[in-house]
Parts: C-alpha cells; structure tokens; sequence
C-alpha cells in the first residue's frame, strides 16, 4: 500500500450538518429544494464527498461575493 494515498469517509447527514453549522431539519429541507452539494445514496443513506463540499461552499461565497 502506498503511503501518500489518503482514505476519506464520506459525509454522513450528521457530519454535513456539522459543517454547514445547520440542523437536520434545515439540512433536509435544503435538500429538498436542491440547495445542497450534490451527493450520492447508500440504499437510502444519502452521502456526500468532503471535496465536492469544499467546491459547493467555495461557489456559495463567490456567489455572495
């Protein structure tokens, strides 16, 4: 195994919630208005990949900007 190689976890709701700084309730909401990252499912877990966060978040302020 190759040491530089960096497994991520993908973002549970919990944890995009945490990062956000929003609620469940506010983060499904978003969701179902489609103002969120995009992600993907698990069966009916929704996940979401720390960079693809990051991209959201950066075209959000620049948006604001």
């Amino acid at each position: 195994m190759r040491a530089d190689v960096v497994i991520r976890k993908p973002l549970k709701v919990r944890d995009l919630c945490f990062v956000l700084g929003v609620t469940e309730r506010c983060l499904r909401s978003r969701i179902s208005r489609g103002d969120v990252p995009r992600f993907y499912r698990v069966g009916r877990a929704l996940r979401w990949r720390l960079e693809e966060v990051e991209r959201w978040q950066l075209a959000q302020e620049e948006m604001a900007a």
